[in-house]
Parts: C-alpha cells; structure tokens; sequence
C-alpha cells in the first residue's frame, strides 16, 4: 500500500498549475492487466477466468478510473487519493514496435527509452528528458526530481545525481 510518506511526496509542491509526472515503474512479477485491469476490453475476462479482477471488486475499492475501460486493482485503492480526472492521467497497455518478447529487452527499453539497445547509453529516459529541459549543474535547480526506492532507479540515471527517497 503507498503510505503516508509516499502519499505526502506525491502531493508535494506549491506551484498551483505545475505538471508533474509520476512515473510507476514496478520489477519483478507484476502482471500489467491485473494492476490496470482493462475491464471494458471484451477480451480481458474470458482470457482470464481464474486470475482476472471483477468489474464488481473494482467498483467495491473505489479504484474504478472512469473512463468505462479501466479501474486500478483492489489493492491500490491508496492511489485514488492522488487521482483526480482530468489532473491525473494513467497511461495503460502501452507498447512498443518491434518486441523482442525478452523481458531483459522490455525493461532496458523501458528504463533507457532505447528499442534498439544502444551500446552505452547510460542515462535513463526521463534522465535525458530533465536534462533537456534544465540546466542540472545550475546550481539553482534544486529539486527537479526524485525516486521513491531504495536504489538508484536507471530511468533517472545520468551524470547529475538525482535523489533517492526511501523510507527505511
């Protein structure tokens, strides 16, 4: 569950009308259709008789996104509080050309922003984007981003350390 500290972070700023991105990125088992289960595609409950999320639970958690299609898993209803439409958008089934079917490809791609597996390249995506977008050694550019994990997560991998928050 995203705990109070996670849930202050995610409200964190002042600047009424600023954007931010929170970026999801989750290792390990995570089953895609069952964390934004797309209830309005016809083919998600007959492909998923036993492992598939009701319609029914969704509305009972409160996680239903309201778009007709899609409603967070039972389990992330602490993301609703942060969720408002219109303000908060989830991007789902997202993919990509030309797939390798390797799960190590996926998450380099997804971590670098590269499909084609650049030799050398470091930075991770929204590194690279920050980086564009701000001058990070302006000593003026305090806080232009942040991880909640207990490591250094490779999509804000670069030159000029981003931080790390963890709550342990």
């Amino acid at each position: 569950s995203l705990s109070y500290f996670g849930r202050q972070k995610l409200h964190a700023g002042t600047a009424s009308g600023s954007k931010r991105l929170l970026f999801i990125f989750q290792r390990g088992g995570n089953d895609g259709l069952n964390t934004i289960v797309p209830f309005g595609d016809n083919h998600y409950a007959p492909s998923r008789p036993s492992i598939g999320i009701d319609l029914a639970d969704i509305d009972a958690a409160g996680t239903n996104l309201g778009n007709s299609f899609a409603g967070l898993h039972p389990m992330m209803a602490p993301m609703m509080s942060v969720f408002t439409p219109g303000d908060l958008a989830v991007i789902h089934r997202v993919g990509y050309a030309d797939q390798s079917r390797s799960h190590f490809d996926s998450q380099d791609y997804w971590e670098k922003g590269d499909p084609r597996g650049v030799q050398g390249l470091k930075d991770g995506m929204i590194y690279r984007q920050i980086n564009h977008m701000l001058d990070l050694t302006d000593p003026t550019v305090t806080f232009p981003a942040a991880a909640l994990s207990g490591n250094q997560m490779v999509p804000l991998s670069g030159d000029n350390p981003i931080p790390n928050l963890s709550e342990s």
